[in-house]
């Protein structure tokens, strides 16, 4: 992030709460490699002083009217009870298909902003400001962190966003500015290939939402099958445990007792004063048989 006028400090509870809702936000907290891993580290809290020692939070001072501000959080944040940690109230979730195509229609793309100046960030935000309200400016950078004079600028509304792309000239200090749609760019590139490195392969940003959905599908297929279809039985129809015949033991510590990643419940030893298995009744054999998808 730029770095705010050099030299000059400020206490103002709305400027710095609106800075670091910003990090905490479903904007940039996904896409943040730095702060969603530190996050993941204990339970969601991250260590204030390691929000403070940001580039753009150095013009909040001091420390302690970092803190109160942001105790004032209405919703997004809550600080921890010694005053040294924040995090989000409530985790971030998996947007829906309909979520993610409204954000692309928020979205524009803008080229022609010149050279980075320490100011560049604060300066591009207040532009865009003055065409509706702004989500976010992403200023994007090349992989050694160069700015490559061009944003995606997200706003509140699509009719914002749409209003802007199709006004006659946008202007920033002189400058005409290129500008397009996120969906047109996106197209744009594709057809050029410019995707992609000198394999043919593009390098990946970090996104959390495409790790969270990997996670839980990687969830879905160790348990999904355990419970239903025959996943947690013991072969087809005659080899099946009936409840009845089940050890009490054995039934509590499938009802009561989560099971542990690594461990298979249905490989626990019987019980040493237990009775050997006598062979299932032949009645047993006319039940319905299992379908071969338990096997």
């Amino acid at each position: 992030m730029a770095d705010n006028n050099a030299g000059e400090t400020t206490s103002d509870h709305s400027k710095i709460l609106k800075q670091v809702e910003f990090y905490f936000s479903d904007n940039n907290l996904p896409y943040d490699k730095f702060l969603w891993t530190e996050s993941k580290k204990n339970d969601g809290w991250i260590p204030i002083k390691t929000i403070h020692s940001f580039k753009r939070m150095q013009i909040f001072q001091p420390f302690e009217e970092v803190v109160a501000a942001l105790k004032e959080s209405p919703q997004l944040l809550e600080v921890s009870e010694d005053g040294l940690q924040v995090r989000r109230k409530e985790e971030i979730k998996i947007p829906s298909p309909e979520e993610g195509k409204e954000r692309l229609e928020r979205t524009v793309y803008a080229k022609g902003f010149g050279e980075e100046k320490p100011t560049s960030q604060v300066e591009i935000e207040a532009y865009f400001g003055k065409f509706g309200e702004m989500n976010q400016v992403r200023m994007r950078r090349t992989d050694d962190g160069t700015f490559k004079s061009s944003v995606f600028a997200e706003f509140k509304n699509a009719e914002d966003a749409k209003k802007f792309v199709e006004q006659e000239k946008a202007v920033f200090e002189d400058n005409e500015l290129l500008v397009m749609s996120k969906q047109a760019y996106v197209e744009m590139k594709s057809e050029q290939h410019n995707f992609a490195d000198k394999n043919g392969r593009r390098k990946p940003r970090f996104n959390a939402f495409k790790q969270m959905k990997a996670d839980e599908y990687k969830s879905k297929s160790r348990y999904g099958r355990g419970k239903g279809r025959g996943g947690n039985q013991r072969g087809r129809g005659g080899n099946k445990r009936r409840a009845e015949d089940e050890p009490a033991s054995k039934k509590q510590r499938t009802d009561d007792t989560p099971e542990v990643e690594g461990t298979t419940e249905t490989k626990d030893a019987e019980p040493k004063d237990a009775a050997p298995k006598e062979a299932e009744p032949k009645e047993a054999t006319e039940t319905k048989p299992e379908t071969t998808e338990s096997k």
